[in-house]
C-alpha cells in the first residue's frame, strides 16, 4: 500500500532520493509468513533424516523391509524440497541472504566481544592474585582461604569465559554453513 509520495509529477529526481513510502506490514507479514514455513519445513527434514539414519542399520541387519527403508530417503527427499521451497520465498537474492546471514552473525560476535572484554579483566586479576600468593609464598607465609576463594573463582571465571567464545565461535561456523547452504539452494 502507498503511503506516500515524495516527489511532485514531472519533477527531476536525485539518485538515492527517497521516492514512495510504502506500508511495510503486509510484506513483514508475508516475510515472517515464510520464515515460519522455512522452520516448520526444517524441523519435517531433521525428523526425515532421523528417520533415514535410525532405519539405515536396521535394514542392513534384514531387521525392517527395504520398502520402509525406501518410504524414509522419499520422505526425507520430499522435505529438502519443501525446506528449498520455503527457501525461495523468503529471499528475494543472494544479497538478502548474505544480510541474513551477517545479523545472524552479529549477536555472536558481540558475545564474542564481551567475553573477550572481560577476560582481560579476569586475567589482570588472576595475575595480581597469582602475584600476591608469590609475595606470600616466598615470604613463607600462609595464604589465606580468602585468597585461595578468590584465585579459584577467577580461574573458573576464565575457563567459563573461554567457553563461551568457543562456543559462538562454534556458532559462527554453523550460521555460515546454514546460510552458505542456502545460498546455494537459492542459485538453484
Amino acid at each position: 500500500i502507498l503511503l506516500k509520495t515524495h516527489f511532485e509529477d514531472g519533477a527531476l529526481v536525485q539518485e538515492g532520493q527517497l521516492l514512495f513510502s510504502i506500508d511495510a506490514r503486509e510484506y513483514r507479514a508475508q516475510v515472517n509468513n515464510a520464515r515460519a514455513q522455512v522452520a516448520s519445513a526444517e524441523a519435517n527434514l531433521y525428523r526425515a533424516l532421523q528417520d533415514v539414519a535410525r532405519y539405515k542399520p536396521l535394514l542392513a541387519d534384514e531387521a525392517i523391509a527395504r520398502q520402509v527403508y525406501d518410504n524414509a530417503v522419499a520422505a526425507a527427499s520430499q522435505a529438502q524440497a519443501q525446506v528449498d521451497r520455503a527457501l525461495m520465498s523468503t529471499y528475494t537474492s543472494e544479497a538478502e541472504i548474505d544480510l541474513a546471514r551477517d545479523r545472524a552473525l552479529e549477536h555472536h560476535k558481540l558475545a564474542i566481544k564481551g567475553a573477550e572484554t572481560r577476560a582481560k579483566a579476569v586475567d589482570a586479576n588472576l595475575a595480581e592474585l597469582n602475584g600476591r600468593i608469590a609475595v606470600l609464598e616466598k615470604a613463607g607465609k600462609p595464604i589465606s582461604s580468602n585468597l585461595k576463594d578468590r584465585l579459584d573463582q577467577a580461574i573458573n571465571e576464565s575457563l567459563e569465559l573461554k567457553r563461551l567464545i568457543l562456543k559462538n565461535e562454534e556458532a559462527m561456523v554453523s550460521v555460515r554453513e546454514k546460510y552458505t547452504a542456502d545460498k546455494a539452494r537459492f542459485k538453484v
